[in-house]
């Protein structure tokens, strides 16, 4: 599946992105995400499949643009889930001359 990104409502500051994590460990962001996207509001949600995996968010390299799961059963469980993603869009300051 691939990355579905959205706002929650027009008028709403907080975009959500969700998708299907595949015999992989780490979820790509949408890259528009890097400059509007407050990196301390991101909040991940993560739904197992078919067997218990025990699935532990442990890293989110800004820079990068990666959220990295693993298993807390171990390096050589496969990990198979659906995930969504929130975040909230970085506050803009408004200068007046």
């Amino acid at each position: 599946m691939k990355n579905k990104t959205f706002p929650v409502t027009d008028s709403d500051d907080v975009l959500i992105t969700r998708g299907r994590l595949t015999k992989s460990n780490s979820i790509d962001l949408p890259t528009e995400w890097k400059d509007i996207i407050d990196p301390d509001t991101v909040t991940v949600h993560l739904t197992q499949i078919a067997t218990s995996q025990d699935l532990i968010v442990y890293d989110y390299i800004f820079f990068e643009n990666k959220i990295f799961v693993r298993s807390g059963h171990g390096s050589d469980t496969v990990i198979d889930c659906y995930y969504i993603v929130f975040a909230d869009r970085q506050k803009t300051s408004v200068v007046y001359t």
